[in-house]
């Protein structure tokens, strides 16, 4: 199976792993081209068979935590009073 980009790809590999054609070794998978790497941050680096074959990793975030510490900041609240 080929993906269009990564971020489809481990869609699909959490819904149903068994069937996503995603692995840890890029050797597991069944491309007609060579894998390319998606780098699932926070869990691991996945080899997926792309519709355009990369060399560097894509990044793919599937959450964000910003442990309540975030906050956007509007350019005039950075005025101190």
């Amino acid at each position: 199976m080929e993906y269009t980009n990564c971020i489809a790809a481990i869609k699909k590999h959490e819904n149903d792993p068994s069937s996503s054609n995603l692995h840890n070794d890029k050797d597991s998978c069944t491309c007609s081209r060579k894998p390319s790497p998606c780098e699932w941050v926070g869990n691991q680096t996945l080899y997926a068979c792309l519709q355009t074959e990369h060399i560097e990793p894509q990044k793919v975030y599937s959450q964000l935590n910003s442990g309540g510490h975030g906050k956007i900041i509007l350019p005039e609240e950075r005025i101190q009073k």
